[in-house]
């Protein structure tokens, strides 16, 4: 599409467009001036849009992959309080002040050190990060671009959840925390704004934020609005942390979730902690439940369930789970070191599991999938809004137990083979199903619109509808059947069913007839629950649609093995309307065979039956002689005369030239062969005698008796006028002179002379028939 591209949304829309028809945005809106200026490329391949969130340490952007041609994230390490943008570019330079520069750098190097963690790292359902670079004397990661919504969108639609359809949201979320653990990656930044719900209902972890702990002691403010979601501990750089700080968050969540209220900050409930336990607040939950939300949230780490595989264990479990009740004075108390350092808690981490932590992976996916299967059905139904981000995952899933997947962003306005190389790299299959009318100027086989839309969690291997931009085609193209193709009527051929399938998209569908069962009846345009009305040959019809092949059922009120009636002599001549009309009273079938030949017209005109053929039960078609009898559910086949056949001599078409100066009884001989009627006419010439002077013909045929392809010059039939030479015109001889008399003599000379003159006169040469035509006349023909 020839025009702009959108920074709100990154679709292509006409330069005249002062609103995006997609996300309505303004032209004239200015963006925010702590973000980057809209249209700059990053890395010389990234376009970057307009923000979409702005935090305490970063800015996130829409943005298009130029390189790739689609849509991504792009996360731009920006702590807001140590900088800002120079002289009102891109480049960042750090406030003035003591020790900003040194927090600024410490913090840019952690959100290198994850960024490039997460780029290496293959997690199911955790976003992945497919890009890492510095630039603007700040770092970038780039993400895929979904559809869906965060879950913080879908708490602040619906305010209040069951606590099933909690843990179906949740229990996935862990899923992936957990498996994060096992690669030794502590996330530390699991908060509703970071969890993204695809539209099918499918739950993704983003980007980890452990860089945010970098600046637990900077000289800033680092309570923000996802702040109450972390446990005490994290903004603390001389306590270890563990697995227990994403426990905490992910209990925070689900509290907040079920309880229908905000979680008091932790750092604030160390000094008063007001956290009721959902039960004390009516909120339908077993004892268990509440017990294990409420160990989740212990302040002190000690008595904090410390990891989430144990997490997701009591949440399945059957057994009771004591609650930890926690004394003002232990919440205050600094938290020992239950590690050397923090390596060695990921290494012992990565320890294979004891018997029982064997038991738990088998048994803990069958209860997951069990939550999930409950609880989805109520929770999902309920998250239908409007999307807020985009996101297409184009890397493959590597894990052989992974059998789903998030299907990619293909409908961003790219080509048809880009499109389907995305869906391939993510591991699913591309087919067009449908088109639209390409407008003046724009490029065809553009796709516009895709199912499952992105995001949607389908099979791997799957196939995505795409619908693409076409032009309009003929069934006759060259490209498609060809010019003198015929298919209605016929037994459509293997190659011919392949043709269409390559060019349109096919439905089928059938209707009683006394066309031979299977046998092609018409084509219309649209599926076959939407057919719109019938295409002829010469149809314009837009390549890549639907279109529906409607065959004959064949009629359930025929008794077969009966008199018909008929014969089939009274056939031959018939085109397929007319012999329709017979099959339809005597109770038969008719079709079209694809045997066909060139017929002159005393035989069958083109497009009426020469020969008659029976279709037996084992396919084989059998020719049948006049006199034979038809009966009931016989499946006669009409071979159709092509009409009269363009004759050609030695491989050449016969024209006027073709045997000038050659001898006449040898072209006589020829021309009766190839089944024209010859006439002769004589001239005196110079040429040889018996030789042709020249040829003209007259066509027995109207235009619409000769097929399209044999149409012009001569045919069987037509009649040839051959002028040949009668050699040269013989002289009269002089007579011998007389004895002149002695009278009249001069007289009697007189007289010779004047009948010589007279013998000469009538010897006079004949014209040429003037039924000859040139030979430019005959190829007008």
């Amino acid at each position: 599409m020839s025009g702009k591209r959108c920074m709100g949304c990154m679709n292509e829309q006409k330069a005249q467009y002062t609103v995006c028809p997609y996300c309505g945005l303004k032209a004239e809106t200015a963006p925010d001036s702590s973000q980057i200026r809209p249209g700059t490329v990053l890395a010389q391949r990234y376009e970057v849009g307009f923000a979409l969130k702005i935090g305490l340490y970063t800015i996130t952007y829409i943005a298009y992959d130029l390189q790739r041609e689609e849509k991504v994230i792009v996360k731009e390490y920006y702590p807001s309080q140590l900088c800002s943008r120079v002289d009102g570019g891109n480049r960042i330079g750090i406030r003035a002040g003591g020790e900003q520069k040194t927090f600024y750098e410490r913090g840019l190097t952690q959100f290198l050190k994850e960024a490039k963690d997460l780029h290496s790292v293959s997690v199911p359902f955790l976003i992945p990060v497919q890009d890492v670079f510095t630039e603007n004397a700040t770092a970038y990661m780039v993400m895929p671009y979904l559809n869906g919504k965060t879950l913080e969108e879908a708490i602040a639609e619906k305010k209040r959840f069951s606590i099933t359809e909690t843990l179906a949201l949740m229990m996935p979320v862990m899923d992936i925390t957990d498996r994060l653990h096992q690669k030794g990656i502590l996330h530390l930044n699991i908060h509703p704004g970071n969890i993204f719900l695809v539209d099918s209902g499918e739950v993704i972890l983003m980007d980890s934020g452990r860089y945010v702990r970098s600046f637990a002691d900077a000289p800033m403010e680092t309570i923000g609005e996802n702040s109450r979601y972390q446990a005490p501990e994290i903004r603390n750089l001389h306590e270890k942390i563990d697995g227990s700080v994403d426990v905490y968050s992910i209990c925070a969540i689900m509290y907040e979730m079920i309880t229908g209220t905000e979680i008091e900050d932790g750092v604030s409930r160390i000094t008063k902690d007001t956290v009721k336990s959902p039960l004390s607040r009516r909120v339908k939950v077993t004892a268990n439940q509440d017990a294990i939300l409420m160990n989740g949230l212990a302040l002190h780490s000690n008595n904090r369930i410390n990891s989430v595989e144990k997490l997701m264990k009591s949440f399945v479990s059957i057994r009771p789970v004591q609650k930890v009740e926690e004394t003002a004075s232990v919440q205050k108390k600094k938290a020992p070191e239950r590690r050397k350092t923090e390596r060695a808690r990921h290494t012992r981490k990565a320890e294979p599991s004891s018997d029982s932590g064997g038991m738990l992976r088998i048994i803990l996916p069958c209860v997951l999938v069990l939550c999930i299967a409950v609880g989805g059905f109520i929770a999902f139904g309920r998250f239908k809004g409007k999307n807020t981000a985009n996101m297409t995952q184009k890397k493959k899933v590597t894990s052989d137990t992974e059998k789903t997947a998030p299907v990619p962003n293909v409908s961003n306005q790219t080509t048809y083979e880009k499109a389907k190389k995305a869906a391939q790299d993510a591991g699913f299959k591309l087919k067009r199903t449908d088109a639209e009318k390409v407008q003046e100027g724009e490029k065809t086989d553009i796709v516009t619109k895709q199912d499952p839309e992105p995001g949607t969690v389908a099979e791997i291997g799957s196939t995505i509808r795409v619908t693409v931009t076409a032009s309009n085609i003929t069934l006759d193209n060259d490209d498609v059947l060809g010019p003198d193709v015929k298919i209605l009527n016929y037994e459509l051929s293997k190659d011919d069913k392949n043709i269409l399938k390559n060019v349109f998209n096919i439905y089928s569908s059938e209707i009683e007839s006394n066309i031979i069962p299977g046998y092609l009846l018409r084509i219309c345009k649209g599926s076959s629950d939407d057919q719109k009305y019938s295409l002829n040959m010469n149809s314009e019809i837009l390549k890549y649609s639907k279109i529906t092949l409607v065959y004959s059922a064949g009629k359930t009120d025929i008794t077969e093995g009966q008199d018909a009636g008929i014969s089939v002599k009274e056939l031959l001549q018939n085109n397929i309307q007319e012999a329709l009309d017979k099959a339809e009273n005597g109770g038969f079938y008719v079709g079209i065979s694809q045997t066909a030949d060139y017929k002159t017209k005393d035989v069958a005109p083109l497009g009426d039956a020469y020969m008659i053929k029976r279709l037996n039960a084992n396919g084989k078609e059998v020719e049948m002689g006049d006199a034979d009898k038809i009966q009931t559910g016989d499946k006669i086949l009409l071979c159709l005369s092509r009409g009269p056949k363009r004759i050609k001599i030695n491989g050449k078409y016969l024209t006027e030239k073709t045997y000038l100066g050659v001898d006449y009884e040898s072209a006589k001989k020829a021309l009766e062969k190839a089944g024209v009627t010859v006439t002769q006419t004589k001239t005196y010439s110079s040429v040889p005698a018996g030789k042709i002077i020249s040829t003209s013909y007259r066509c027995s045929y109207e235009e619409n008796e000769i097929e399209e392809s044999q149409q012009g010059g001569i045919h069987e039939g037509d009649s040839v006028v051959v002028t040949v030479s009668a050699g040269p015109e013989p002289t009269t001889q002089a007579s011998e002179p007389t004895q002149p008399s002695s009278s009249g003599g001069s007289s009697n000379k007189s007289s010779s002379s004047s009948g010589k003159s007279k013998g000469s006169s009538s010897k006079s040469k004949p014209k040429s028939s003037s039924d000859k035509v040139t030979d430019n006349d005959a190829m007008k023909n």
